[in-house]
């Protein structure tokens, strides 16, 4: 089972609840968090135990000339455009293309419409949504239309995203579902809001944070 993340070495709260995700899984399964990028030495936030952290393009120093070249699989309109380059488009197919059966867990929409051209038979492919789908950029929402039905499921935080999705996948067989954000454990059991480390300091889990 893996996870797609556009740097999980950054602060935010998709970062933050993905770690919190795969280190649940980890304990029946093996995990790995694929990182596209890399801009520091060890994470920011703790990071699971038992879970794999791979990142695909070290961006710390001078950028390679790939480097410097914008991305052509992230939408320019996708927050996360400017973090990508074309070397990141190759690593992404790269990766995509060797992992073995099993789940990716793609965690915004640039990334969500890049891995459907790539993941291989034999790979579930899952969309996450951490933004309310009317707040898209036009280009992206465009793209999110032709893409997404090559998902086999997408998950989405709100009610009303679960009905704006539903409508707009209807007939295309992706199943779409709301699941809220994993908050971490305490004691063996889930952790409330009000028990989580990052609650309620501003900030945490808003749209802003969520562009890592």
């Amino acid at each position: 089972m893996s996870f797609l993340l556009l740097n999980a070495y950054g602060v935010g709260g998709t970062i933050r609840t993905t770690f919190n995700t795969a280190g649940w899984l980890a304990r029946t399964h093996e995990v790995e968090v694929i990182s596209v990028v890399r801009t520091r030495e060890e994470p920011a936030l703790p990071f699971p135990e038992g879970v794999t952290l791979r990142a695909l393009v070290d961006t710390r120093g001078t950028p390679s000339l790939l480097g410097r070249l914008p991305s052509a699989l992230v939408p320019p309109e996708d927050y996360g455009f400017r973090t990508c380059s074309l070397a990141t488009d190759i690593a992404i197919a790269q990766r995509l293309r060797t992992l073995p059966p099993g789940v990716l867990i793609s965690t915004r929409p640039g990334l969500n419409v890049a891995a459907a051209d790539f993941v291989p038979a034999g790979v579930k492919l899952v969309g996450q949504e951490h933004m309310n789908f009317l707040s898209h950029r036009p280009g992206l929402r465009a793209r999110i239309e032709r893409k997404y039905p090559k998902l086999d499921a997408l998950v989405v935080l709100t009610e009303g995203d679960l009905a704006d999705y539903r409508r707009m996948l209807a007939g295309t067989g992706v199943r779409v579902e709301r699941i809220p954000n994993a908050l971490p454990v305490l004691d063996g059991r889930w952790r409330t809001r009000a028990q989580s480390s990052c609650w309620p300091r501003a900030g945490c889990g808003s749209r802003r944070d969520s562009t890592f």
